[in-house]
């Protein structure tokens, strides 16, 4: 959803900050959560979401910060790709954001969660699902 022509109403309390300041937080470990949307995730907790394929872009902007910064990364994103391509696989296809960094996978059908960070796989945990 783009809301670029939309109206926007500042509530009490709300704050703007520059970039740098963003950054700032980020690699200061200043974070305590972190929400994102993402192409792909594998079962591993990799997450993959700053190309799509064929496109050219400027760059992955601070996802990689996002995900580096140690907060909990929880990913929010469709539970299938246009045409019905998975969007949770056992390995990406596309270049990776982050590696094992991922807390927490809400879908529009499911809610998986971490539930044991020492496996070098993730185990996850089917905690909601709620079919359209």
């Amino acid at each position: 959803m783009c809301i670029r022509d939309r109206t926007i109403t500042e509530a009490i309390g709300h704050s703007h900050n520059r970039s740098s300041d963003a950054f700032g937080m980020m690699r200061g470990k200043h974070l305590h959560m972190t929400m994102l949307g993402s192409l792909q995730v594998s079962e591993t907790g990799d997450i993959a979401n700053w190309i799509i394929p064929g496109q050219k872009v400027k760059g992955m902007g601070g996802a990689m910060d996002l995900v580096a910064c140690g907060s909990r990364v929880v990913v929010v994103m469709e539970h299938v790709g246009p045409g019905g391509t998975a969007k949770f696989l056992p390995k990406c296809t596309i270049p990776l954001t982050g590696k094992g960094c991922i807390s927490t996978l809400i879908t529009d059908l499911v809610v998986w969660r971490v539930t044991d960070r020492e496996c070098s796989s993730l185990s996850l945990k089917k905690a909601l699902c709620c079919p359209k």
